[in-house]
């Protein structure tokens, strides 16, 4: 019977045979016959050999790879592509095909330095006759590699293309020549050229010498050998610059003398070659022109004040803590060219003195001086106790010869100061503290500059409140001051009787000094209401709701005294009810808050006012604030009053207790306008709801 074979195939085997196997299945008349043929070796032999093909075939560079008698035995698509010819007519083919005998000569010799170990490496330059009869530069680094399969050893090189830098420095070297008359006898001046390392290719002028430079010794030296860092670190970007195609000029101090420099891109067919400075010497020009500096500076200084201002203003709505928002305005005055530092403090009711909160750039000085806000003491004299006592901006122009300064002029002194502006900071009559900005220069703060500084005082003073608004909703732990106060329409001095109750249960700001008030009242206490709103100034207009027992009323305010004042440092009333004329009021502060102020603010306001308790609370998660703390903390004013005037009136009630046009004019604003404002408010409610919601869910 004829045997014949049926199959063949590879397989791999893992332990204990580990390898790859080349499996022969023969008929037999038994059955089948299987031999097995270990090709472990041949296979990685394979596998490594597909890899450096591929490597051969992804670099980016070309890739040639020279038997002993130099043809070509590999090569990959990229050095293909150099050459214009097909891959098999370069396989096989003598080097001499794509590059002259001179090179190959060339070559030969690297070759045997190589192989006789002087060298490490080589690298060659050499024009590629490509198929088309033109000519690529390129640049081409090989090594010698060895094998015990070959008679010799085999030339592995790579190839890139070079010549756009071989163009440009022919360029170079043509342009160099035409400018180099100009540079050697510029006048009035000195004029040099500078390559990509920016170091000077020419060098000349009449203005040398005065600089005590000398052409023959600087050229081939870069800007960082020629001159000291602070130069450098002037005009380093300008050079780059140039050489970017880009044009600039500044002014520098340089042995002794001002100069203006300008730097220019030397450009030949659109492509910048070279970089070019021309130097002029402005000494007598700069003395003439002192005074019009000094005026440049104080605008530059405006211009960066307002920018800075801007800056701050932006960067402080976004910030969540009052420690924040004043280390963000400390830290852009110090950083600003014109200022040297700035620090913000506080007064310590304590000790009558000014406590420093926030400083940038001091350096220590603000623990180094003792300043007081009793006018009866020398230290109190000075601008910072003088801005919180009279919340005004207070600028001293000269340290040095203003003799309100004389108690802290030696810390002028060794802190390197000349003049200095004190800015309250102020929001609704609240001082919140003081700012000092510091400038090395005299006469730094003029008309212009304090106009723009001190509204930095009412910005900041505003974010602080504003700030501690949100910081009442978000806190857990809060101040609770409780007050009672007796006859409270005697401190108005108002002819009205009432009898009955009046609850005052919910506020919506309308501005800094705007608010409406949601309340109910019995039905006997809605005419003396109204009435009220004749007589008190802060009471503007009351709108019933509804009627029946209790009556729902509305109740617009103007600048009340305590409402605005607790409104400003982040408070809010908790409950205030009227007992026939005696008022009950709960007012919730953050702890921060400086609670003596609402304290005297009340007792001043109602005469028979009497604090009945003080205490730190901790809000349970059922309360309304803390529970607004996830959502109403992200509104807008505007957003937060569109929505809780809208809840508040019955707006989402079925049926609705009142319409949106309702609302809006409750508000004062166009129905439009209302409705945006709800629409905002409602998506970002939605949001902070659904996603608490979920998070709640998988706890």
């Amino acid at each position: 019977m004829e045997f014949q074979e049926s199959d063949s195939f590879e397989l791999y085997y893992p332990e204990p045979f580990d390898g790859w196997y080349e499996v022969h299945v023969y008929p037999s008349q038994t059955g089948l016959s299987v031999y097995f043929r270990d090709i472990t070796d041949r296979k990685e032999r394979k596998n490594e050999l597909e890899m450096y093909e591929t490597i051969l075939s992804t670099v980016g560079d070309g890739i040639y790879v020279l038997d002993e008698d130099y043809c070509f035995i590999e090569v990959n698509e990229a050095y293909v592509k150099m050459t214009g010819y097909e891959c098999d007519e370069l396989l096989g083919a003598h080097c001499s095909l794509v590059v002259d005998d001179e090179i190959v000569a060339e070559s030969a010799e690297l070759v045997e330095q190589l192989e006789s170990g002087v060298r490490e490496s080589a690298t060659l330059e050499a024009d590629i006759h490509r198929m088309d009869g033109s000519r690529l530069r390129t640049e081409s680094s090989f090594a010698v590699l060895s094998s015990d399969s070959t008679a010799g050893a085999w030339k592995v090189g790579v190839v890139r293309d070079i010549s756009d830098r071989a163009k440009r420095e022919r360029i170079l070297r043509e342009s160099e020549q035409k400018y180099r008359s100009l540079v050697e006898s510029f006048p009035n001046g000195a004029v040099g050229l500078f390559d990509e390392d920016l170091r000077y290719t020419a060098l000349g002028g009449e203005l040398l010498g005065q600089l005590d430079i000398s052409p023959d010794d600087s050229i081939g030296e870069s800007i960082y050998d020629r001159y000291p860092d602070d130069i450098v670190s002037q005009i380093e970007p300008y050079f780059e610059a140039a050489l970017d195609g880009e044009s600039g000029s500044l002014e520098v101090e340089y042995s002794g003398r001002d100069l203006f420099v300008s730097i220019t891109p030397v450009m030949d067919e659109d492509e910048v070659f070279s970089g070019m400075l021309l130097v002029q010497d402005i000494t007598e020009r700069r003395e003439r022109e002192h005074q019009l500096e000094r005026r440049r500076e104080q605008l530059a200084a405006l211009n960066d004040l307002n920018s800075i201002v801007n800056d701050i203003t932006e960067t402080i709505i976004d910030q969540s803590t009052r420690e924040k928002i004043e280390q963000t305005v400390c830290e852009a005055l110090s950083s600003a060219s014109a200022y040297e530092f700035a620090w913000l403090a506080e007064v310590d009711s304590t000790t009558d003195t000014i406590k420093p909160r926030i400083a940038a750039g001091t350096n220590g000085y603000e623990e180094q001086i003792s300043i007081s806000i009793n006018p009866a003491t020398p230290g109190s004299k000075g601008p910072g106790a003088t801005a919180i006592r009279e919340q005004e901006i207070q600028v001293i122009q000269n340290v040095f010869s203003d003799p309100s300064f004389e108690p802290w002029q030696d810390a002028a002194a060794e802190y390197g100061f000349n003049s200095v502006a004190a800015i309250p900071i102020i929001h609704e009559g609240t001082v919140y503290g003081v700012l000092g900005v510091y400038a090395d220069r005299p006469n730094a703060f003029d008309s212009a500059e304090q106009g723009v500084i001190s509204q930095l005082g009412e910005v900041v003073g505003h974010a602080i409140a504003a700030t501690e608004r949100k910081q009442a909703l978000l806190s857990d732990e809060l101040v609770e001051l409780e007050f009672q106060i007796h006859d409270i329409f005697d401190a108005f001095d108002v002819p009205v009787k009432m009898s009955g109750t009046v609850s005052l249960n919910h506020t919506v700001q309308l501005g800094d000094d705007e608010f409406i008030l949601y309340g109910t009242a019995s039905s006997d206490t809605i005419d003396p209401l109204t009435r009220l709103v004749e007589v008190l100034p802060h009471w503007e207009s009351i709108t019933v709701r509804s009627e029946g027992t209790p009556t729902s009323f509305e109740l617009r305010l103007a600048d009340p005294p305590v409402l605005s004042a607790v409104a400003s440092l982040g408070g809010y009333i908790e409950r205030a009810i009227i007992e026939d004329t005696d008022l009950q009021l709960t007012v919730h502060l953050a702890p921060s808050t400086d609670v003596r102020q609402i304290i005297d603010l009340v007792e001043s306001a109602y005469p028979h006012a009497e604090m009945r308790r003080r205490q730190q609370i901790t809000c349970s998660h059922d309360r309304m604030p803390a529970n607004q703390a996830w959502s109403l903390s992200d509104l807008t004013e505007r957003q937060r009053a569109a929505l809780k005037a809208s809840y508040y009136t019955g707006f989402f009630a079925w049926p609705r207790e009142t319409t949106g046009e309702e609302v809006a004019e409750s508000l004062g604003i166009a129905p439009a306008t209302f409705h945006q404002h709800l629409r905002n408010a409602e998506r970002k409610v939605f949001d902070s709801l659904l996603s608490t919601g979920i998070q709640t869910v998988d706890k």
